[in-house]
């Protein structure tokens, strides 16, 4: 193999009658160089724009929700939470109160969800002013219930900590002239963020207490929720549960309810793997042609060293291993560039995004290793897929053929 791999890399250097395959291999290395960076960086993208929202929407919700399929809320939730507590996949559990109302102020309204706040499950009450979660306990200590706004709903409704914001809630109450809308006033003690623009302008967190009484629940809550120890379990954990609590309840997962905004990522990664991946099979095409103008130039030489003993194999290993070279070194090269821009990008954050848009204030980059083996395997395979006809054409030269007119 060392023969075979001292004369490919004597064919690679440059010599003045060479400098036209000279050129045409230096092309082909450029085109791997480009092929693979795109692919580092576009992967780098997808993977990156995936994890971010999943990490935020897990943030904000939970892995797998429980609901009582008969009626509108639980009310012996207790026994619900101890039934989903002893499962060994469950890490906590929390009882839980959601609710849609109006809100509006002087500055505006917005039809928003009203939540009960918890830290057990979620880490959306973590993302809160910590003097207006102290703030927030019952009975109330300013004699008004008080609410924390998503950062982005109090800057469109203008409110501050300390104004006062009226909630409309559908659960009406009864009274002489019919069903009436339950209108109630809360006192804003500040606002979170959790970077996922959904929850920072449609969410607003109440205590436990207020919220029952928002949504006239009593002691009853909306749902029980779970965070569990392996998110990417959520279905089984969800089944399992589904089996031990009974036909009554209804259990579900973060996987299902964003069933399809991830799988159109991932059909967007898979599509736009294809798609560069284009690229990196046009540099393959060079790497073809230049391979066999070397042969076609070679052809005198390949024919001594085949009457001096050389096999038709050696002659194969040859060219094969100044394609893969070509390749090898393309690839190298721009997964060096490629992971160097992605880095760069994603630290400066360098491509900001509308948040009213989308989910995220930029793009970030983030390449995972077996995506990044993906790449580089791909771009060596294909480049050594086009050394095969070049390489199988050198070896049936026949020495005697070729050295006639010598």
């Amino acid at each position: 193999m060392l023969f075979e791999l001292s004369v490919a890399l004597r064919y690679l250097r440059a010599k003045r009658k060479q400098t036209f395959l000279s050129v045409v291999s230096v092309i082909a290395t450029l085109g791997f160089i480009l092929g693979v960076m795109a692919l580092i960086i576009a992967l780098s993208l997808m993977t990156g724009f995936q994890q971010d929202i999943q990490q935020k929407i897990l943030g904000a919700s939970a892995h797998v929700m429980v609901y009582s399929r008969e009626a509108g809320s639980l009310e012996n939730y207790n026994s619900t939470m101890e039934i989903v507590r002893s499962d060994p996949a469950v890490l906590s559990v929390a009882p839980v109160v959601y609710g849609k109302v109006m809100v509006y102020s002087a500055g505006g309204a917005d039809g928003i969800i009203m939540k009960a706040q918890e830290k057990k499950v979620t880490e959306l009450a973590s993302k809160a002013d910590p003097e207006a979660l102290a703030a927030m306990e019952w009975p109330p200590a300013q004699g008004r219930d008080g609410v924390i706004l998503g950062s982005d709903l109090a800057t469109g409704l203008r409110v501050g900590k300390g104004d006062l914001v009226t909630v409309i809630s559908p659960e009406g109450l009864l009274s002489p002239l019919g069903l009436m809308p339950k209108i109630k006033k809360l006192v804003v003690l500040g606002t979170f963020h959790s970077g996922l623009y959904e929850y920072d302008n449609s969410w607003a967190l109440i205590s436990m207490q207020a919220a029952q009484r928002l949504f006239n629940l009593g002691d009853s809550v909306t749902l029980v929720e779970a965070r569990i120890r392996q998110i990417d379990r959520a279905a089984e954990v969800s089944e399992r549960l589904k089996n031990r609590l009974g036909s009554r309840y209804e259990v579900d997962n973060w996987i299902n309810q964003n069933r399809s905004l991830f799988s159109a990522m991932k059909l967007e990664k898979i599509m736009l793997f294809i798609t560069i991946a284009l690229i990196v099979i046009v540099a393959a095409f060079n790497i073809v042609s230049t391979l066999v103008m070397m042969v076609l130039d070679k052809n005198k030489d390949i024919a001594v060293l085949m009457a001096m003993g050389s096999t038709s194999r050696q002659i194969m290993r040859i060219f094969m291993i100044q394609g893969v070279l070509i390749g090898a070194a393309g690839t190298v090269v721009g997964a060096i560039l490629g992971i160097s821009a992605s880095w760069i990008l994603d630290h400066y954050q360098l491509i900001k995004l509308p948040l009213d848009v989308y989910f995220i204030p930029y793009l970030p980059f983030r390449m995972r290793p077996q995506d990044l083996l993906l790449i580089t395997g791909t771009a060596i395979l294909i480049s050594f897929l086009s050394t095969l006809y070049p390489a199988l054409r050198a070896s049936r030269i026949n020495p005697a053929e070729a050295l006639r007119y010598e």
